[in-house]
């Protein structure tokens, strides 16, 4: 180790820094999978990428490799804070989605309830269904009687419409269920009497995919940019260095068939 630092240390020191966010990274993948937050294939695929770095980092004596592990990681730490906040935002989906599955377990019972047709807005507006919340409430709030009881809710609904003034917002809404399109005012589809608004905001809901898509377009993206120079530095022969290459290849479509797969599915 103290030949390599006399020889070149800037190659090094940079070899040093990395391995802290690389460190990082491995804990919240693998905190990631343990929530179930990421795929399964992707994670590991990660976690391997990740450890195939420090070792890169460590065993490469080639000064164009190591900074460009270098340059991987300044990739892996701007990408985190992305992915972390779209883990908090799909907590808060999460929490969302469930609540307005509560209130739509009450309104089956009693579908025209002007209090839970009100909680109901009040999550989509929240969800960024402002249309859907402002004519929901538009069509309840002369059952909110008396007045004075319910001032805070006229005032919320109020400001609701005044808010959601562009046509767009108050485009009808299909039902994933049937396919019909139902006005916005509609809490239960017209057709099937699914409560559609609930399958609409599921649907939205920002959940493995997102995040293992980027997982997956990053440790592509390192395999390409670090492996193939890595793998050339080694000065194997032809024949091992095409099974490796092809391992990565093999590696690439996996990640991102894995990742991806709900597009090819028609999911997505």
């Amino acid at each position: 180790m103290l030949d390599r630092l006399t020889d070149n240390p800037l190659v090094f020191f940079l070899g040093l820094i990395v391995m802290v966010p690389i460190a990082v990274w491995v804990l919240a993948v693998i905190n990631w999978m343990i929530q179930g937050e990421i795929d399964a294939i992707v994670g590991v695929s990660s976690l391997f990428v990740a450890f195939g770095l420090a070792f890169i980092t460590i065993q490469s004596r080639d000064p164009v490799v190591t900074p460009l592990t270098f340059f991987a990681v300044l990739c892996i730490m701007c990408c985190y804070p992305f992915v972390a906040m779209t883990m908090r935002n799909r907590e808060m989906a999460k929490i969302d989605v469930e609540q307005i599955g509560r209130v739509y377990e009450q309104l089956a019972k009693d579908k025209e309830n002007p209090v839970l047709l009100f909680r109901l807005a009040e999550l989509l507006y929240a969800r960024g269904y402002r249309g859907q919340a402002a004519s929901i409430g538009n069509r309840i709030r002369s059952q909110l009687e008396p007045a004075n009881l319910f001032r805070t809710e006229l005032s919320l609904i109020q400001s609701w419409l005044l808010e959601a003034k562009s046509s767009e917002a108050f485009k009808a809404c299909r039902c994933p269920a049937c396919g019909t399109l139902n006005p916005v005012s509609e809490a239960f589809c017209r057709r099937c009497g699914e409560p559609h608004m609930l399958y609409v905001a599921q649907g939205m809901w920002a959940g493995k995919d997102v995040v293992g898509q980027v997982l997956a377009g990053l440790s592509v993206g390192l395999i390409g940019l670090v492996g193939f120079p890595y793998v050339l530095s080694l000065g194997l022969p032809i024949w091992a260095i095409s099974l490796v290459v092809v391992f990565m290849a093999l590696a690439i479509i996996l990640l991102v068939g894995r990742a991806f797969f709900h597009v090819f599915r028609g999911d997505g």
